[in-house]
């Protein structure tokens, strides 16, 4: 059996793969269970760094827990190229579609426009395009929360207020958090604290990301402000825009 960690690319093989979109497999079920895109030896390298760190320790990522685990049975990761010879650009689109192709999935971000391009039954396609634009009237937040929302790993006002990579001046003057899914606002939350999202703050949460990065306890918006929001599309984003983040001001023009 090969040793992953030890396979070398020579400058001919990187060259004619050039972008590449791969997977990961489980081999002891076949399961995929991350997807990602480079170039080179990209695809090696989470073996490889898995290796830098201990089983043993303390809040380990889930894609390297399995790695681990998959080396402590004497098996090696399985490696799948998908597509090769891409552009950056192709290669983001073909991620984007194999993260939510897969279940179950260790990544962590959803891939390129996965947050207003992703999977959507026809009845939810017509549910956007007929839906009403939204018209900001107070400070907003908007968080596309579509992998929480469709996997029910947490409730919808966990999925929305935790855990995010912004700043703490910026969000304390915002006035309603819209939980977003699918193109559309479904949830309103009224924030009532910001803090750094960890334990200490926020027992019962957590994350593998960032310290820094930030979280709210908040109630449900009132029902008059529920109804100025919920059900309404978000204007169309930047080409190339993957923060799943979008702050709206009616003060501001967008």
């Amino acid at each position: 059996m090969t040793d992953i960690a030890s396979v070398r690319f020579t400058p001919g093989v990187a060259e004619k793969l050039g972008f590449y979109v791969y997977r990961l497999i489980d081999p002891r079920d076949g399961a995929t269970f991350y997807v990602g895109k480079g170039q080179g030896e990209r695809l090696l390298a989470h073996v490889r760094g898995a290796l830098t760190i201990e089983p043993e320790a303390e809040a380990m990522p889930a894609k390297i827990e399995r790695i681990h685990a998959i080396r402590s049975a004497g098996l090696e990761v399985g490696h799948v190229i998908h597509r090769h010879g891409l552009s950056s650009k192709e290669a983001c689109q073909v991620e984007a579609a194999l993260i939510q192709a897969y279940p179950d999935l260790t990544n962590i971000a959803g891939g390129h426009h996965s947050f207003d391009r992703g999977v959507s039954t026809l009845q939810q396609i017509i549910e956007v395009f007929e839906a009403r634009p939204i018209v900001p009237q107070h400070r907003l937040m908007a968080i596309i929360v579509n992998l929480s929302f469709r996997q029910g790993s947490r409730s919808p006002y966990d999925a929305t207020r935790f855990d995010w990579k912004v700043s703490l001046h910026r969000v304390q003057k915002i006035e309603f958090v819209l939980a977003v899914s699918g193109g559309l606002v479904r949830k309103v939350y009224q924030p009532t604290r910001w803090a750094e999202s960890n334990a200490k703050n926020f027992p019962g949460l957590t994350t593998e990301r960032s310290s820094k990065r930030k979280a709210f306890d908040g109630v449900e918006a009132p029902e008059a402000v529920r109804k100025l929001y919920v059900g309404t599309r978000l204007p169309p984003r930047p080409r190339g825009a993957i923060s799943p983040i979008i702050y709206l001001d009616p003060h501001i023009s967008n």
